[in-house]
């Protein structure tokens, strides 16, 4: 599914259809490396949404198989195999202790406790993984099955149609748009991450006007703390991280400090940036497309897939390591605890 998302990025770029919007961005140079918005303020930011619950076993609910059975303590990688089209979690201990565990594309909450979904661009589906369990939520605005969830599970960033960024609250089910600036047709806002320690999204932005690499493409930062004054989140976003570029993967370090990142256009290479002083450092060049891209939980390390091997490679020394063979692609590194 990733594959599939970055291959088409361009080709969905240029089909899209937007919304209207009632603000307009102006966006120039300021602060060195950050890039300030001048904008009017869309003058409410949230937006409506449905919600109802199901009880029935997921699989008939959703036409999905998420394995209930408890999932032992420890720490796996998520990844996403080819042949069976199933996510499965492969132990760090045990490379054989492999456990199919959705039929389906998704994402893991953290702790792997959760599984949320976009289905059909406007149903929002949230799973708990044990019990089967599923909240739907109906969107006003069709999203892209992309979800990235918080630390602390109660919030979902989205990747939506419009090219702008919302976040989901399962608190009270609202939509909140994150990036209340920009025009359609001018600017797109893609990929949202948060980042581990909860504090910041980080996103893809790029220039729609232009059909050069634009100044102001490149990573941006967010810091969430601004959905509780939505007008403020423009003053609260840092960036460009690589400017005139557009990055094909990119991961938080655990420690929420660093970037890995990776870009198929230079090519094909992964550097690691630095969120405090905005240093770059090439960790690999010369390598073919990847498709996936992840940090293990030590934060010294980052895997990487390419054609279903699973490499690893050491943020110090360099290294790469095969770590699988025929698998698929690498989502993420979760840590399971014991109840």
């Amino acid at each position: 599914m990733i594959r599939t998302k970055l291959c088409a990025r361009v080709f969905i770029i240029a089909l899209l259809v937007f919304a209207d919007v009632s603000c307009s961005v102006d966006i120039s140079r300021d602060k060195g490396k950050e890039y300030i918005a001048s904008v009017t303020p869309i003058e409410d930011s949230r937006v409506t949404v449905d919600q109802c619950e199901s009880t029935e076993p997921t699989n008939q609910a959703i036409s999905t198989n998420l394995e209930a059975e408890p999932i032992p303590p420890g720490e796996y990688l998520i990844y996403f195999n080819w042949n069976e089209e199933k996510l499965h979690l492969m132990s760090i201990h045990e490379l054989e202790a492999d456990i199919p565990v959705a039929d389906r594309w998704g994402v893991f909450s953290p702790d792997a406790e959760f599984f949320a979904l976009v289905r059909d661009s406007t149903e929002l589906i949230i799973i708990k993984r044990q019990n089967q369990f599923s909240t739907t939520t109906t969107l006003d605005v069709p999203c892209r099955n992309s979800p990235s969830w918080s630390n602390d599970k109660n919030w979902l960033a989205l990747e939506c149609d419009d090219n702008f960024i919302y976040v989901f609250s399962r608190n009270d089910q609202s939509l909140t748009r994150l990036t209340n600036w920009g025009q359609p047709s001018v600017d797109a806002f893609l990929d949202p991450a948060w980042s581990p320690n909860g504090e910041a999204i980080a996103f893809f932005y790029k220039d729609l006007t232009s059909l050069s690499p634009s100044e102001s493409n490149g990573i941006y930062i967010t810091e969430v703390a601004c959905l509780y004054e939505p007008s403020s989140c423009k003053d609260r976003t840092i960036g460009p991280f690589l400017p005139y570029s557009m990055p094909d993967l990119f991961s938080w370090s655990p420690d929420s400090r660093k970037l890995a990142i990776y870009i198929g256009d230079e090519g094909g290479s992964i550097k690691v940036i630095d969120i405090e002083t905005a240093e770059e450092s090439l960790i690999m060049g010369n390598l073919p497309f990847i498709d996936g891209l992840t940090w293990t939980l030590d934060n010294d390390r980052i895997s990487y897939s390419i054609d279903g091997l699973i490499y690893q490679i050491s943020v110090s020394d360099g290294e790469p390591e095969l770590l699988a063979e025929d698998k698929g692609y690498v989502v993420s590194w979760i840590e399971v605890f014991g109840k």
